[in-house]
């Protein structure tokens, strides 16, 4: 098989009717016609075996399994746990629950125009409220503070086990036998009240009220 730039080799002018429209089919070129270009073929990888697997495969005489190097392992799945919840130091009523219980002073005393106390005696009884307030309560949380909250736990905690274990049981079974009422009833309402009622609609369709006023 020869070039198919050597049919033009030498020619100055070549015209449209010299060359032909359709161009032969070009075939696969063999080993031995010049110009011939030998096409690498991708090779892939080969396998690996881990050395540590294969040293412990020998040793044991189990049979080793091979695996492919560009194979990914699989991804596992993980469900995320539960977060607990994240005490707050600074804002411990971050919901705004027991702003009724927020009392001060002013809230409580109050002077009107004409009755006034001593400005000392008014003094001495805004500090000693607001202080003894403060401190009563929270020598009150030193000693009742955990013992309450350790009773309120266990309290919630029987609430919560009773209502997953007890109540909710209790409520699907209730649904579940009150589905045949329902169908009977509803069955019911279809067969007897619903004809009732669009007969008593058709009837009461047909008044015609006219009023005339007599000049």
């Amino acid at each position: 098989m020869t070039d198919r730039r050597s049919q033009y080799e030498g020619i100055d002018d070549i015209s449209g009717d010299e060359i032909p429209l359709s161009t032969p089919a070009v075939l696969p070129q063999q080993p031995g016609d010049p110009g011939y270009q030998q096409i690498e073929k991708k090779k892939t990888p080969p396998f690996v075996v881990p050395k540590d697997q294969s040293d412990s495969a020998v040793s044991t005489g189990t049979p080793t399994v091979k695996v492919h190097a560009e194979t990914t392992p699989m991804r596992q799945i993980v469900h995320p746990e539960p977060k607990p919840e994240q005490m707050q130091i600074e804002d411990r009523d971050p919901t705004r629950m027991n702003d009724l219980v927020k009392v001060e002073f002013g809230d409580v005393f109050a002077e009107p125009e004409g009755i006034r106390s001593f400005d000392q005696i008014w003094q001495l009884s805004f500090s000693l409220f607001g202080k003894t307030k403060y401190w009563c309560y929270r020598i009150l949380s030193v000693i009742f503070a955990i013992p309450c909250a350790l009773c309120w736990g266990i309290s919630f905690a029987c609430l919560q086990f009773d209502y997953i274990w007890c109540i909710q049981p209790y409520l699907k079974v209730f649904a579940i036998k009150l589905r045949p009422v329902s169908v009977i009833w509803s069955g019911c309402l279809r067969a007897i009240i619903d004809p009732l009622f669009e007969s008593c609609g058709k009837v009461l369709s047909h008044i015609r009220i006219t009023i005339k006023k007599d000049i």
